[in-house]
């Protein structure tokens, strides 16, 4: 038995993307399904990956898109043995990924500002 992972990138490749048609396309598919398809959070996304990697059956083929690309590169390091074929179409940019991540925990913290205590209040959130 083989079994081909998808491993889609941002947003999660919808009904008329390539992967999608794929998938319809290939018997013992499975979608490695992320908590949140527009966060790009390599190390969640990877362990999703891990986890399907740790349970398929039988020969194992990834085919990832996208931020996809780098998950799967960073999980199939480690299950390198359970994988017998690795598809990477058009690998998204590790330096652009790491700068966003970078904005938003810079964002996230200009939200929160800490003014002086008085009637309990330290801090306001959301300006």
């Amino acid at each position: 038995m083989n079994t081909t992972l998808i491993v889609p990138g941002l947003h999660g490749s919808g009904p008329d993307h390539w992967q999608t048609w794929l998938e319809r396309q290939l018997p013992d598919c499975i979608r490695v399904m992320q908590s949140d398809w527009s966060d790009p959070d390599l190390p969640a996304w990877s362990a999703k990956l891990r986890r399907e990697l740790s349970r398929a059956p039988g020969r194992v083929y990834v085919v990832a898109h996208s931020f996809g690309c780098l998950a799967a590169v960073q999980a199939a390091f480690d299950y390198r043995e359970n994988i017998d074929g690795l598809m990477l179409v058009a690998p998204a940019d590790p330096g652009a990924s790491a700068r966003r991540a970078l904005r938003r925990r810079r964002q996230h913290q200009r939200s929160v500002d800490i003014v002086p205590p008085r009637a309990g209040v330290v801090g306001v959130l959301g300006r």
